[in-house]
């Protein structure tokens, strides 16, 4: 037991640790050996708090009773092991109250999943049964972005995890802050929902989550697969402009998130053009103009949309908007690249007035 402790140690286990440690404890405990059994409690103790998840020794206060009684007015740990034992009594009580009403236990039931909306396209937000988990409950900012960078990376090997989050720490250490986050994480959304298994970040299985920018990729790359003219991309291209509320997590300036969010950003565009394409096709013109000026507002150099721009002004008969337009993108694109609207706009131009 002493050779497994070593090893756990060394590969940073401390859960596991904590609760071979336990055991240990009890071993040395009940051969009569009270003082080395304080000492390897202490240390099980120790190995829970540094891994920020203590309920596997609540999960056996009823197999170790006798150690922790033992131990209870110690005045160095007999707080702590009377809190353990308070949670384990009070898990007892619901567990018996359960039964008497006829219900089954929560973990039990595997038909029953927590559904979990997440949206990071603009503000992000994070509810669960339809109720937001508030910025409070999450204790830090670096559980809420582990928990949204799970969200749209996992399953995640926990070594990119760690090079991730906690780069700049040692391997010891990052593994340790990794345990202590996920720990918050549990306290946050009320269960067990992150489970690290050989060495990956996956969700648990017992999670149903509806992930606003997975939707919207999934809609727009899926229209945009479709052949130009066919009236049925109309419906998802719409669709998917209308989850689009803003930048990816624009409320985060991690890097991380940065490169997931110029691709966001660079579909939506792609997918207003293809949108007011069609709508200027079936002559709509209004919408088209509504459409590309979102896209504009995010890509104000991008020549395509300008040209979009000038031929659905024409098309709608406003020749005045035309020339305002185009005057407007000869300021901007001469104060941001110093340099006039390419030779195909100025063409353009001319050919429409």
């Amino acid at each position: 037991m002493s050779r497994a402790c070593d090893e756990l140690e060394h590969a940073s286990a401390q859960t596991d640790l904590a609760q071979v440690l336990l055991f240990h404890a009890c071993a040395e405990f009940r051969n009569g050996k009270k003082g080395e059994a304080f000492q390897t409690l202490t240390q099980a103790l120790a190995a829970s708090q540094r891994s920020g998840y203590d309920q596997m020794l609540v999960s056996e206060v009823n197999q170790t009773g006798d150690l922790f009684e033992a131990f209870a007015d110690h005045p160095q740990i007999g707080s702590r092991l009377r809190a353990l034992i308070a949670r384990a009594e009070s898990a007892s009580t619901t567990l018996k109250k359960l039964q008497r009403e006829g219900a089954r236990p929560v973990m039990n039931k595997k038909e029953q999943k927590l559904h979990i909306e997440v949206r990071t396209l603009g503000q992000s937000c994070v509810y669960i049964n339809g109720e937001e988990i508030t910025r409070a409950m999450w204790v830090s900012q670096k559980t809420r972005e582990l928990f949204l960078f799970l969200v749209d990376r996992a399953p995640a090997p926990r070594e990119k995890v760690l090079e991730t989050f906690w780069d700049n720490k040692s391997a010891k250490q990052a593994v340790r802050n990794l345990n202590q986050t996920l720990y918050r994480l549990r306290q946050a959304l009320g269960q067990e929902t992150v489970i690290l298994e050989n060495q990956i970040c996956r969700f648990s299985p017992a999670i149903a989550i509806k992930y606003d920018a997975a939707i919207f990729e999934a809609k727009a790359k899926a229209a945009l697969a479709m052949r130009q003219g066919d009236l049925r991309r109309l419906e998802p291209l719409a669709s998917a402009l209308e989850l689009y509320g803003g930048d990816y997590l624009a409320d985060f300036a991690v890097e991380w998130a940065a490169g997931r969010r110029d691709k966001l950003s660079e579909l939506f565009v792609n997918s207003a053009c293809a949108y007011a394409d069609e709508l200027m096709g079936l002559t709509r013109y209004s919408e088209a103009r509504e459409v590309l000026g979102k896209a504009l507002k995010m890509e104000p150099l991008r020549d395509d949309l300008h040209e979009r721009m000038l031929i659905c002004l024409h098309k709608m008969g406003r020749r005045h908007e035309v020339v305002n337009h185009y005057l407007k993108y000869c300021s901007l694109s001469q104060t941001e690249l110093g340099l006039p609207p390419s030779p195909e706009i100025q063409t353009l131009y001319s050919r429409l007035i």
